[in-house]
């Protein structure tokens, strides 16, 4: 009877760890399938992509010029010299040390006067109103001859919604 009972414990045991292993053998292979159902998905993606760029671009001629008005379209937005880039530099880093979000700053087309060169720049701001106010000392002691123009001063749930022109002058 004690004989019965170790072949009964220990065909229990060796099935228990069969069951054991068949569990961890079907688990490695979920996750094995599980990621190259990933990397199919993935690379189906990347395939739907590519895809869709060739059928989007099939006419080179239109793709080519649409890429140069992309290209025209950047470059105004971009400052036309390091100066310029600078000073937009400077009002962006003033207004974020000032506690104000910054919601545009755009750089308009430049103007002579006499034979000094103003650079217009269009800032919109959104905060409170003594770190704007802090934003223009700021400005006035960091910037060299800029004058403030077209001020628009709006209170909005969200805080004080200010719209400028920034003027600078160079000679």
């Amino acid at each position: 009877m004690l004989r019965a009972w170790r072949i009964f414990m220990a065909s229990t045991i060796f099935l228990a760890f069969l069951l054991g292993m068949g569990i961890w053998y079907g688990h490695q292979q979920m996750e094995a399938y599980q990621e190259q159902r990933q990397t199919i998905e993935k690379a189906t993606t990347r395939v739907a992509a590519l895809n869709q760029l060739q059928m989007d671009h099939t006419n080179l001629e239109v793709y080519q010029m649409e890429v140069v008005k992309q290209r025209q379209m950047a470059e105004k937005l971009l400052p036309r010299n390091i100066q310029m880039a600078e000073l937009l530099a400077y009002v962006q880093q003033t207004a974020r040390n000032s506690g104000l979000e910054l919601q545009e700053l755009m750089p308009m087309d430049s103007k002579p006067l006499g034979k000094l060169q103003i650079q217009p720049v269009k800032v919109r701001l959104q905060g409170e109103y003594f770190p704007l106010l802090e934003f223009l000392r700021q400005l006035d002691k960091g910037a060299p001859l800029v004058q403030i123009g077209n001020m628009e001063l709006k209170q909005q749930p969200e805080g004080l919604s200010s719209k400028f022109t920034l003027n600078f002058y160079a000679g």
